[in-house]
């Protein structure tokens, strides 16, 4: 009954569960949500920052790269989720995490249920992730903010734009 909940499985009368269908228009609701709570989770988390946060978020940064350069974009994708929890955990605020874990949950369903991946983005995600260093390094809550909700904003249209592409594949 969580599992449904949450969104990632299907109750059908007298047939058990089934792993939810989700497909490029859900995929495109769920990332217009988690623009704007990401970008409340950075502009807290940018009001919270420590030089121990600095530098964790530093760190995994230098991971995801190092991972995209050894082209393991599976690994590479554990260290943009673990940098963006990172950030979660930072806002303070328990609620914030909790509903966006649960959307985390469900991209992950789709992720491995679809050949959902979107290589050509990994670059500029790097890219927009030490932008928003920068924003935590001078203390920015403003500029963070509106920068992680472009850059979830440009990840979901892509991923839309991907699985369209698919779809279209596959007709």
């Amino acid at each position: 009954m969580a599992l449904e909940r949450e969104g990632l499985v299907t109750s059908r009368p007298r047939r058990g569960y089934t792993v939810a269908a989700i497909d490029a228009e859900s995929i495109r609701q769920l990332y217009q949500v988690r623009e704007v709570l990401e970008a409340l989770a950075a502009r807290l988390a940018a009001e919270h920052m420590s030089s121990a946060l600095l530098e964790r978020l530093e760190e995994l940064q230098a991971l995801q790269e190092a991972r995209y350069r050894d082209a393991d974009l599976e690994a590479s994708g554990d260290a943009d989720l673990d940098f963006h929890r990172t950030l979660w955990l930072a806002s303070g605020n328990g609620s914030l995490v909790h509903v966006l874990e649960t959307f985390t949950g469900q991209v992950k369903l789709m992720m491995s249920s679809t050949r959902a991946t979107v290589p050509s983005r990994h670059a500029q995600a790097l890219q927009e992730h030490e932008e928003l260093i920068e924003h935590f390094r001078s203390a920015d809550a403003a500029g963070a903010e509106a920068l992680m909700k472009r850059h979830i904003r440009e990840s979901g249209t892509a991923l839309y734009a991907h699985l369209m592409n698919l779809g279209d594949q596959e007709r």
